[in-house]
């Protein structure tokens, strides 16, 4: 596969914040709102579904995780060292060149 993944904070959102991304393929295009409130397939097996329009921000999800993590002992899937990983990848990727 090839590609090019284009992002910015800064893009002017029509939609007050909500931000549309497409994947096209050779069978079909996934075309779904950024923070997660929608997916649409097209093609073989079409769908629409909206997973994030109760958890917008993903802060429910992370606090369950938390919780459970506490309750079993296990590890929380977002831990400091990860958080830290991705602001680093984030602030690098602001460094690249034009």
């Amino acid at each position: 596969a090839v590609g090019a993944l284009l992002y910015s904070w800064e893009t002017h959102s029509p939609l007050r914040g909500l931000r549309l991304s497409r994947i096209f393929g050779t069978r079909g295009n996934v075309t779904f709102e950024s923070n997660g409130v929608f997916v649409a397939v097209s093609g073989p097996g079409r769908r629409l579904v909206f997973p994030g329009l109760r958890d917008l921000a993903g802060r429910r999800a992370m606090f369950r995780d938390f919780l459970e993590a506490l309750r079993t002992g296990r590890p929380p899937r977002l831990t400091l060292e990860r958080a830290r990983r991705d602001v680093e990848l984030v602030e690098s990727l602001a460094r690249l060149p034009d």
